[in-house]
């Protein structure tokens, strides 16, 4: 190692070198405490007397070495190895540990299991009835509004019949104000019945509609009648019969149009009277001359029928405007 050695500037030239200014300082400081007044170099004298030394080269090539890890890895996972086993002996001590405290108070912790589960039970069966009372609510919720939907269905299933009803009513409103109506106005023999006098009957009728009646189709029976048929329901009973022939009387394709009337414009229709349906009876009145009659006519694309009779008694009617009848009379 190469020591360098300086000189002082201090005056009377005296050497000083380094290895004595070190052996003299280390010896002040082992006869003295580093704290005393007395020991304390002072600071001017310091400056002067110390010398300056330079490092040598092989300390400055020690000094730039980078220091040198000192950690050991093989040792650093054997710590952490021990850590863990210390761990688990600690968890499996604690856990026979309770193993031989359960099997020494096995009676204690079945009591204390027990009085656990029927608390857990009574819980249990409290949370079930709450949940069952919640149910009940729910379906009793949904009943009444399954009720109220019905009624909802029901109300409005009426005010739905009600307003088809409302709607047919005024269809047949319509129709009845706009369709045509074919009936009779009067009836009439053309001469007093005699025996063996032949005989017509003459109808007439008008349409009080606002549509003309087509294909117009006329039948007319005649009939003799006795007095004591009528209580007995006969002369009833034969009304049904000729009413049961209209409705059954079809339109006539072609036929006669009969239009609306005004005032008491009508049109006349003539049919003959048998020969022998005038006797002595028809004459002095025993016996009553029934004249039914129907018509059949189209109108609104529909076939309507009118249905009319009228009668002939000896000294309570007269030949020129025969009665009507209570029975026999229809229109549809």
């Amino acid at each position: 190692m190469t020591r360098i050695i300086f000189y002082s500037d201090m005056p009377g030239g005296e050497e000083w070198n380094a290895g004595r200014n070190i052996e003299e300082h280390e010896t002040k400081g082992m006869s003295g405490s580093p704290n005393s007044e007395d020991n304390k170099p002072n600071a001017a004298e310091d400056v002067h007397n110390k010398p300056h030394t330079l490092p040598s080269v092989e300390e400055e090539s020690e000094a730039k070495k980078p220091a040198q890890c000192t950690s050991n890895p093989p040792q650093r996972t054997q710590q952490i190895l021990g850590s863990f086993n210390t761990i688990i002996r600690q968890t499996l001590l604690k856990i026979q540990n309770a193993i031989v405290f359960i099997d020494r108070h096995n009676g204690v912790v079945t009591a204390l299991a027990t009085i656990a589960i029927a608390i857990l039970t009574a819980f249990y069966v409290g949370y079930a009835k709450n949940q069952w009372m919640v149910m009940h609510a729910q379906l009793e919720e949904i009943r009444s509004s399954s009720t109220q939907t019905d009624k909802l269905i029901a109300a409005s299933t009426v005010q739905s019949e009600a307003s088809k009803i409302s709607a047919e009513t005024a269809r047949q409103t319509l129709i009845a104000s706009q369709r045509a109506w074919l009936g009779p106005n009067d009836a009439k023999l053309d001469g007093t019945p005699v025996v063996g006098k032949k005989l017509n009957v003459f109808i007439s009728f008008h349409n009080t509609g606002k549509e003309p009646a087509r294909n117009v189709a006329l039948m007319v029976d005649k009939n003799a009648v006795t007095p004591m048929e009528e209580p007995a329901g006969i002369f009833h009973w034969k009304n049904l019969i000729f009413l049961n022939k209209c409705l059954n009387l079809k339109e006539r394709e072609a036929g006669q149009i009969i239009y609306p009337s005004t005032g008491f414009a009508s049109v006349t229709f003539m049919s003959p009277l048998q020969e022998d349906i005038i006797d002595e009876d028809i004459v002095t009145g025993k016996k009553w001359l029934m004249i039914e009659g129907c018509f059949a006519y189209k109108t609104f694309g529909k076939t309507r029928h009118s249905a009319f009779c009228y009668f002939y008694k000896a000294g309570e009617t007269q030949p020129d405007h025969l009665g009507v009848c209570f029975y026999g009379n229809y229109a549809d």
